[in-house]
């Protein structure tokens, strides 16, 4: 009877250990597509062409000072007429 406990015990075993390996290939397998297809992605979005030139582009950093703009709106404000 006690040789019947173990094959149970064993049993269960295996097929907790084919569930974890059928798991662990299928979250493999779902994370390489989804890395191909992230860059797949990415090669679109190289090849995309943007709408405007890209030599001779100049591009700027404002920073305002806290003490003189504290008011958040007044800051949203000098954003929208500078973009």
């Amino acid at each position: 009877m006690k040789a019947d406990a173990g094959a149970t015990a064993s049993g269960r075993q295996h097929r907790l250990r084919n569930a974890l390996v059928i798991s662990e290939v299928s979250l493999a397998c779902i994370l390489l597509i989804g890395a191909g297809l992230m860059f797949r992605s990415l090669l679109n979005l190289i090849r995309i062409d943007p709408g405007f030139q890209q030599e001779h582009v100049l591009t700027a950093t404002l920073s305002l000072p806290r003490e003189k703009y504290k008011a958040e709106a007044v800051v949203l404000q000098i954003s929208m007429t500078t973009s």
